[in-house]
């Protein structure tokens, strides 16, 4: 019996029924899933080793190339330009790089970035590499703000080069040749450089920013002094051209001196951010520390005939100079500022007295009229002199008030009182050293002492029978500032002609007296009248030979029979300590002179010879040889025999 289905349900078989099954993933999708992951990483990676991006603002775009041209810090490359163009009122060029991760925190506001090329200057030469491998843009990270836009700099800043330096201000009237970059020196050694300047607010003066090198820094004290260096400072006077110049660098470019006074060798050291004061020349820096060293007073006269730097002397000894004049309030006098140097500053008392150093000396009295003069150099040059009696005042106070005289009054010139030359004027135990023998012989080194320079400097000659035999040395006041001592050296051929009894005078100048007798005039060489000097004699019968060292006293003038002597000395180590007949045959002062003499034997050393000094200042004068004897010993004269 067959089933009959329910109602409503249709019949199906099984053969109608048809089972569908579900697809996996096609792998072909796989791949540009893995390579967008791929991407998406490595963007990730970019955009997170991505470095900063900075706009740089050129005056202009030469040797800049997108791409090319590289950012770099100490050498290292840390960047590279990816876009250059002009700025929307193309007044720059502005160009935009990307640096390496990591350098962000070093782009500050005082960051500083300049391009780097070729640079040849009369003093340095830089960047020549950039001719092979192009110009590049270089920077110096600086403490700041944030910052991503900067001003680039046409040339390095000296920071750059100068790390760790000590930057100090100077402040001047005038900056003459001074440039950014002009060098710093310390007795012509480059220990700095100029880094920039600018106008002060007065709009007057200029600061100027230096960089010291910092293993120069200590030399750089609170009371250093800075002078212009620029160029020449040239002074001309009748001691000949003196030419004060820091380097080649500074002749070239312009620069800056500096140098430490000894009072403030023991100030502080110079901080970063001090300010000196800049001097015209050396000159005025000079005037300055003369403002702090030394003695300064007043001298006031009758008119301002004396130049400024005109020297001043005690007993014809260099002590100071004279500095600027001016008006007095009531318009009645002239006042000289005059230093006196710090050695010398206990020689001026409250009664010390002051004069004209004209050079030429004029006494009238019974006897006639004497005139006495220095050289022709100090009759020109002029200057001041002063005296002190014989029982000083109380040291002079800076500012001091003096009178000056139109010439000295005979006592003072008499006055010789005993100042010893320390800063409370008091005598100190000091051991007067003859200069050291040198490994050279250097011929006969000797002292003479005199009551006062007068015209006689180093560098003049000293005379036997007016040929020159010698040179004057230096000079210096005796520790009791008594006498005038002066080194002075005898050639090796001619020392065997000092001997103990030797006489030295001052040959320098014009010595005249008229009286009843007439006009007698004494004078050595033109040469001596004009450049000063000293000469000696020895009598007919020679002392003993001296040795180095032996203090002779300085005359000044001769007496007549010291010019007549004529001993026979051997010369260029001729015979000596035996009787030797021979013949002389000189012409000198215009006589042929002939005599038969006999050498004679070397006596022992003496340690002082010639006598002591003169007791007074001005001995009376010695009968001249005449004005003839002038005359031909001026123009020279007809010979004449003297047996």
């Amino acid at each position: 019996m067959s089933e009959i289905p329910p109602q409503g349900l249709e019949s199906t078989s099984v053969a109608d029924v048809e089972v569908k099954r579900r697809r996996a993933p096609s792998l072909v999708w796989l791949i540009p899933a893995i390579a967008a992951l791929i991407g998406a990483g490595i963007a990730f990676e970019t955009i997170m080793s991505k470095g900063p991006t900075v706009t740089l603002t050129f005056a202009d775009g030469s040797g800049l190339d997108a791409g090319k041209t590289k950012v770099k810090y100490r050498a290292i490359e840390v960047g590279v330009v990816t876009r250059v163009e002009l700025s929307d009122d193309f007044e720059s060029v502005i160009a935009t790089a990307e640096l390496d991760k990591g350098m962000e925190r070093h782009l500050t506001e005082n960051t500083i970035f300049w391009k780097v090329s070729p640079h040849i200057s009369l003093t340095s030469v830089s960047g020549l590499g950039t001719l092979v491998s192009g110009q590049y843009i270089s920077m110096l990270p600086r403490p700041g703000k944030p910052a991503r836009e900067f001003q680039v700099l046409a040339a390095p800043p000296l920071t750059a080069e100068h790390r760790n330096a000590l930057g100090i201000e100077l402040v001047a009237d005038a900056l003459g040749s001074i440039s950014a970059g002009s060098p710093v020196t310390y007795r012509s050694i480059a220990i700095g450089e100029v880094e920039k300047y600018e106008i002060i607010e007065d709009g007057r003066r200029f600061r100027i920013h230096v960089l010291i090198n910092r293993p120069y820094v200590e030399l750089v004290k609170k009371g250093t002094q800075f002078w212009n260096a620029s160029g020449l400072d040239v002074s001309v006077g009748l001691d000949g051209v003196q030419v004060h110049t820091a380097s080649l660098a500074s002749l070239l470019e312009g620069g800056i001196a500096l140098d430490t006074p000894p009072w403030a060798e023991k100030t502080p050291a110079a901080e970063s951010g001090d300010q000196f004061a800049l001097y015209s020349s050396f000159r005025a820096a000079v005037r300055a520390r003369e403002r702090v060293e030394g003695l300064n007073v007043v001298v006031e006269g009758r008119d301002g005939s004396i130049a400024e730097g005109a020297p001043v002397y005690y007993r014809k000894h260099k002590v100071g100079h004279v500095g600027r004049n001016e008006l007095s309030a009531d318009a009645t006098s002239v006042r000289y500022q005059v230093h006196i140097d710090q050695r010398y500053a206990t020689l001026v008392r409250s009664n010390s007295r002051f004069w004209n150093a004209s050079g030429v000396n004029l006494h009238l009295g019974i006897g006639g009229l004497d005139l006495r003069t220095d050289s022709l150099e100090s009759i020109l040059e002029g200057g001041l002199e002063f005296a002190t009696p014989d029982r000083p005042g109380p040291q002079a106070e800076a500012g001091a008030l003096y009178a000056l005289h139109d010439q000295p009054d005979a006592k003072w010139l008499a006055w010789a009182p005993k100042i010893w030359l320390s800063p409370d004027g008091k005598k100190r135990a000091v051991a007067h050293v003859l200069p050291a023998a040198r490994a050279q012989p250097r011929g006969l080194e000797i002292v003479l002492e005199s009551f006062e320079l007068a015209s006689v400097k180093a560098g003049d000659a000293i005379y036997y029978r007016e040929a020159k035999v010698g040179e004057i040395g230096e000079h210096e006041l005796s520790k009791d500032a008594r006498t005038v001592r002066i080194h002075a050296r005898i050639e090796p051929r001619y020392a065997t002609l000092v001997r103990s009894n030797s006489r030295f005078w001052n040959a320098s100048g014009i010595s005249a007296h008229f009286g009843l007798g007439g006009l007698d005039i004494q004078t050595e060489s033109l040469e001596s009248i004009m450049a000063g000097g000293v000469a000696f004699a020895t009598p007919d019968e020679p002392g003993a030979r001296v040795k180095p060292g032996t203090i002779f006293p300085l005359h000044p003038e001769a007496k007549d029979d010291w010019k007549h002597w004529s001993p026979a000395i051997w010369i260029d180590g001729g015979p000596s300590g035996k009787a030797v007949e021979h013949a002389i045959h000189e012409k000198t002062h215009g006589y042929l002179l002939r005599r038969s003499v006999q050498a004679e034997a070397v006596a022992p050393d003496a340690q002082r010879a010639g006598g002591e000094l003169p007791a007074v200042a001005s001995p009376p004068n010695q009968a001249g040889a005449g004005v003839q004897g002038f005359f031909r010993r001026m123009f020279g004269g007809g010979d004449q025999d003297e047996e």
